[in-house]
């Protein structure tokens, strides 16, 4: 396999592809093995001018891929007669079981623009493996990615996973990704026994029984509404979606595993940990003291 590629502190922005490949913004192939760590992948175009399918228009890979305290965010991909397939990620399993690993990660705002009659997997991420594959993704918050198009089919707008072998999720947050026909969060293609993980997952929106395949372990939650701010910066190197007051993400995540920090770098609190990859913290209240002159 290639070497080892890996990515910190910077923003890929701007990338467009023309053919059928995969990653407008960042791609490996030959099984590279890549890792992103406080990466912002944003406005990467995907765009298949010709026939054949369309892949991965923010982050592409076939090897090990692991994202870490980075943000997904506002890629699209569009074709006029073909497929298309994880605007956001697009993960194929070239090898014998690689995995794709998303830790204390956005996923947020990626657009399929599908063709008529033309099918769109995974805007957020598409995962697609063998019976060796793992994902596994933990504190991360996958929302608002859509899939568009009139008279097409989309299906698994936030998570995709297609003989992905094992898929564990672990204090995530999927909610709020959106169909041309409704809410459309998850589509597992696995055997009940390939689903691990912790639980203390928040699933939001209508087609929750989707995800519910993906809800291995205690704590998991069915929601009308998470209650997050919409994609911005709250600090941190990275954009981010905020719980909002009185959100169903605060305090009601499971045990706080390490690195015990967010997305941002900031702490996380408490012996509960806040479901997805943002810790709230309460903003302090400043009391002012009137300090009484005395006259003598």
């Amino acid at each position: 396999p290639a070497s080892p590629v890996s990515f910190s502190n910077l923003t890929v922005t701007g990338g467009e592809l023309s053919t059928s490949y995969v990653g407008a913004g960042i791609a490996g192939s030959d099984a590279t093995p890549i890792t992103l760590n406080h990466v912002t992948v944003t406005g990467n175009a995907g765009g298949v001018t010709g026939i054949g399918s369309d892949e991965g228009g923010g982050v592409g890979g076939n090897g090990n891929l692991t994202i870490l305290n980075s943000t997904i965010s506002n890629n699209s991909l569009q074709t006029p007669t073909a497929n298309v397939f994880g605007a956001g990620v697009d993960w194929t399993d070239s090898g014998p079981g690689y995995t794709l690993r998303i830790v204390n990660s956005t996923i947020a705002g990626n657009v399929q623009k599908i063709s008529t009659g033309d099918t769109g997997l995974g805007s957020g991420i598409y995962a697609s493996g063998n019976p060796f594959s793992k994902v596994v993704i933990l504190d991360s918050t996958i929302a608002d990615n859509t899939a568009r198009g009139t008279s097409a089919s989309a299906f698994g707008v936030g998570l995709d996973t297609t003989y992905a072998g094992t898929v564990a999720l672990t204090n995530t947050i999927i909610a709020s990704n959106h169909s041309p026909s409704g809410v459309d969060n998850c589509q597992a293609d696995l055997t009940p026994s390939a689903v691990t993980g912790a639980g203390y997952n928040l699933i939001s929106g209508a087609d929750s029984s989707d995800c519910g395949f993906f809800l291995h372990g205690p704590g998991n939650r069915l929601v009308a509404n998470p209650k997050l701010t919409q994609l911005g910066n709250h600090g941190g190197q990275t954009n981010v979606l905020l719980p909002r007051k009185h959100s169903p993400a605060i305090n009601r995540g499971g045990a706080c595993r390490p690195p015990r920090t967010d997305q941002r770098g900031l702490k996380r609190r408490y012996k509960r940990c806040d479901t997805g990859s943002v810790e709230v913290h309460p903003r302090r209240r400043h009391h002012r003291h009137h300090h009484r002159h005395h006259h003598h």
